[in-house]
């Protein structure tokens, strides 16, 4: 059942890829806005916050750095598999 819904969301990502970039992206700025919250609670300026990572939190705070996250919606979109079904359908 696990390669249904493996293909299920390759098909989604093809021929919804406005719809779910923009929740990748609301979902990414969510959990970047819980990490400013945090910082400022321990008591960091609100530009500190945004711009730095407390100790122990090392990439969570910029997506860029997160380990296997891409940087643009392009590049999320080239994910094994669904290359060559976006090239068949475009």
């Amino acid at each position: 059942m696990r390669w249904f819904d493996q293909l299920q969301l390759r098909l989604r990502t093809i021929f919804r890829r406005a719809r779910v970039d923009d929740e990748l992206q609301r979902e990414l700025q969510f959990h970047l806005d819980q990490q400013i919250a945090e910082n400022l609670a321990v008591g960091m300026s609100l530009t500190a916050a945004r711009s730095s990572v407390p100790p122990g939190r090392s990439r969570r705070a910029n997506p860029g750095a997160m380990p296997g996250t891409p940087r643009t919606p392009s590049a999320r979109n080239h994910a094994p598999g669904c290359a060559l079904l976006a090239a068949f359908f475009a």
